[in-house]
């Protein structure tokens, strides 16, 4: 349950979609579209997982007693639960919306018992903008119980419209965290831009699966995965990418009801990155990226103008690139994405599926 209770966790809040996206929540109903969509997906996660370790589980669906989606250890009888409630646009709808919430936590918690509950999540499938002050509100009456995750809809969206690859390389991410392959890839990554990494998986992948021991530059230009990541990655100075920007808040002392928090509306997800562009062309940046990575990992035949990987220093991301291709049968462009996926880094962002 251990394994299972932190993909859960990660997945459910993997990362936000534009708040005006949520608007196809007004579509959705409870249980034809929302019930079932996220229990599949569940079952599409633990489908996933046994690819990396053995888990036993057990997925249930549509309960009458505050839960919606029942995930149980499948090792144990009648202990250790994840119960999911989903909340609909039309169950926010109406004005007792607030107690509704509250009696099923407490049908919830009375039915399977406080202690064997290990989270307790509630699902905000609305339309994020048209909901700001109850999304608030929900958020603010839960937000000193550890046991209980409120889930925005920017979260539930995403979570709905995850790819397998991208529930791949979280597992392999998330349950590899002692690893020591990933700790050393860890080590090497965290000191590289977005673009940077990029350089550095595209001329792996081509060493290893097409054969090209060198690249030109005009290859690396030609790269529909290097422009694609070129686009994504927001053109910021270096020192930009290893700033550490809290968004945490500190917790107010103070006790406050639902009404309180009713006042003070919940601001949803822009997906605005704040930062000065330098607005340099893709040719441009893509030669100062390969200048940096020129003292690191790879070196240069100025005469051809080819580079060529330094690769005693990228062991670790050798064999993980490997174990992708071998493991989940991913091949170019979706195995370069896989790779970007497992090591997320601040100002990339891959909108896919949406």
């Amino acid at each position: 349950m251990k394994d299972i209770k932190k993909l859960v966790f990660e997945l459910l809040q993997y990362e936000r979609v534009n708040a005006g996206k949520t608007s196809a929540f007004k579509e959705m109903y409870h249980n034809d579209d929302l019930c079932p969509g996220f229990r599949n997906k569940f079952e599409e996660i633990f489908g996933a997982l046994q690819k990396y370790r053995k888990v036993s589980r057990d997925t249930q669906g549509f309960h009458d007693n505050g839960t919606d989606v029942l995930i149980k250890d499948g090792e144990t009888t009648g202990k250790y639960f994840i119960c999911i409630q989903i909340k609909s646009e039309r169950c926010l709808a109406g004005e007792d919306y607030f107690k509704d919430l509250k009696a099923q936590y407490q049908d919830t918690l009375e039915f399977y018992g406080d202690e064997n509950i290990v989270d307790y999540y509630i699902i905000l499938c609305c339309d994020a903008r048209a909901n700001v002050n109850k999304i608030r509100a929900i958020n603010g009456y839960w937000a000193k119980n550890k046991k209980v995750h409120i889930i925005e809809p920017e979260y539930a969206m995403m979570f709905l419209r995850l790819s397998m690859l991208q529930i791949d390389a979280v597992i392999k991410r998330k349950l590899g965290n002692d690893d020591i392959v990933i700790k050393e890839a860890i080590g090497i990554l965290q000191a590289l831009t977005p673009t940077e990494m990029a350089i550095i998986l595209y001329m792996l992948h081509e060493h290893f699966c097409n054969n090209r021991l060198s690249i030109s530059v005009k290859a690396l230009e030609n790269s529909s995965f290097l422009n694609t990541v070129y686009r994504a990655a927001p053109d910021y100075s270096r020192d930009w990418f290893f700033t550490n920007e809290s968004e945490d808040e500190e917790d107010e002392e103070d006790e406050e009801d639902e009404e309180d928090f009713i006042d003070e509306p919940y601001e949803p997800c822009n997906y605005e990155i704040e930062g000065e562009s330098l607005n340099r062309t893709f040719e441009t940046r893509l030669t100062e990226d390969l200048g940096y990575l020129e003292d690191n990992y790879i070196i240069a035949d100025e005469v051809l103008n080819h580079y060529v990987l330094a690769l005693e220093g990228l062991n670790p991301l050798i064999v993980l690139m490997l174990d992708g291709k071998i493991r989940y049968l991913y091949e170019e462009a979706e195995l370069l994405i896989y790779m970007m996926e497992m090591f997320p880094v601040k100002g990339l962002h891959f909108e896919q599926n949406m």
